[in-house]
């Protein structure tokens, strides 16, 4: 499985300018002389920041991108009230969203890069569209779309052609992405890995309520904010993987408080069901209880876990703030889980790579610095993003032993802008 390496967005909300990880910029109209970072992003990728800093719109950037891929670029800005509500105020140029990706199996990486306008109608369009290989930091272009004259230029390159050579291909919808209209090449598998990315990247919203009604429940392979719930996830592992799946629940028996087994069976009538083991201690004459008795807390633990465990797992797993709905204990236990996936990956050895947005300073602690980035507002109001160890006076305390959350309510933390 690839993984981003880096991205970069621009005009979309909050986020007038922003790039994170290896960001190469060339297609982004943004002027950033940064260039590439030498820490590209790695399994696990953590975003603090205060309220209203950009850690939302960042997972709802992606949402808008996946939404262009699925619905077409018009029915994404309905979804969110329209062009003008999710443009940045007083900005010029294009909505641009951009990924770099590695590409699974192959040494260099690729960069996908989309703008978007309005038309005179008001309605918007993608305006530019390309996906590069990369040799050297040299674009080599096999996917690229431009309007003009009311149509779309698609230029597919074959392994086998020089760039005088490209293939152009007229089409009248500009609607709706390049990417989701060619055909799969067999020479450039970044088409159909990046197309897998934005249809079934995972957020990881649910209604608890939802997640305890385990037998009543349909099967899914991912909890999403389409409709998707733990019990739908759990049934779907046990059903497809029912021998790893039990491997997968002991795994994580120790990272689940208040909790001495954990196993799933079928009933009497084959209804499917989870069933907790209990401390002596909280026993009180019921050895094991069903999920519909565990805590909201618990059920959100076991499903940020499950996330990351999942034998066919999703590309890349988004968790909003995991640290609402769990108490103390459960963020260490939950923060525990994140650094081992950072540093070993999925049990299974397939793991999604996971964006988490916090405002808790203990789940900072569970990643490296480098893979902590943190948003503030500038004095324009726009969002900005740095790493965490970009500071050179939090990088000393941490080269002193000092935790990373030790420092989230001191100024060293968070830059003076």
């Amino acid at each position: 499985m690839g993984k981003i390496e880096g991205f970069w967005i621009r005009n979309f909300g909050v986020l007038k300018q922003i790039g994170v990880g290896s960001c190469f910029l060339q297609f982004a109209y943004v002027d950033d002389d940064r260039g590439f970072e030498p820490f590209p992003l790695g399994a696990a990728t953590l975003f603090a920041g205060a309220n209203g800093s950009g850690k939302s719109t960042i997972f709802d950037a992606f949402m808008f991108l996946s939404d262009t891929m699925r619905y077409g670029v018009e029915k994404a800005c309905l979804k969110r009230g329209g062009f003008d509500a999710i443009y940045t105020r007083g900005a010029e140029g294009p909505l641009s969203i951009g990924i770099n990706y590695r590409v699974e199996g192959e040494s260099q990486s690729c960069t996908y890069a989309v703008s978007i306008l309005r038309d005179k109608a008001g309605k918007p369009f993608v305006e530019t569209e390309i996906l590069a290989y990369r040799e050297a930091q040299v674009p080599f272009p096999i996917l690229y779309v431009q309007n003009g004259a009311k149509s779309i230029r698609y230029l597919l390159q074959d392994e086998h052609l020089s760039t005088a050579d490209l293939n152009k291909i007229e089409f009248t919808d500009f609607r709706h992405l390049g990417l989701s209209r060619i055909d799969v090449h067999p020479a450039y598998p970044a088409v159909r890995q990046l197309r897998d990315l934005l249809e079934n990247w995972c957020m990881s919203t649910f209604s608890v309520d939802i997640g305890r009604g385990l037998s009543k429940a349909a099967t899914a392979r991912f909890v999403n904010p389409r409709g998707g719930s733990l019990a739908e996830l759990v049934k779907y592992m046990a059903e497809r993987y029912p021998d790893s799946f039990q491997g997968i629940l002991d795994g994580l028996l120790p990272r689940l408080p208040q909790t001495s087994s954990i196993r799933f069976q079928r009933g009497e009538n084959e209804e499917p069901a989870l069933l907790f083991g209990l401390p002596v201690t909280r026993q009180n004459n019921e050895p094991t209880v069903s999920a519909t008795r565990m805590s909201d807390g618990f059920l959100r633990l076991l499903t940020y876990m499950l996330l990351m465990e999942e034998p066919l797992p999703a590309p890349l797993v988004g968790i909003e703030e995991p640290e609402n709905g769990l108490d103390r204990v459960a963020c260490w236990k939950f923060a525990d889980e994140l650094a081992r996936y950072a540093s070993e990956g999925s049990r299974l050895g397939m793991g999604s790579q996971v964006f988490v947005s916090t405002h808790h300073p203990g789940i900072a602690d569970a990643l490296k610095p480098q893979h902590v980035w943190v948003l503030e507002l500038n004095a324009e109001g726009y969002a900005v993003a740095h790493r965490a160890c970009d500071d050179l006076i939090l990088q000393n305390l941490i080269n002193q032993g000092r935790e990373l959350s030790a420092t989230w309510f001191s100024d060293f933390f968070e830059s003076k802008l």
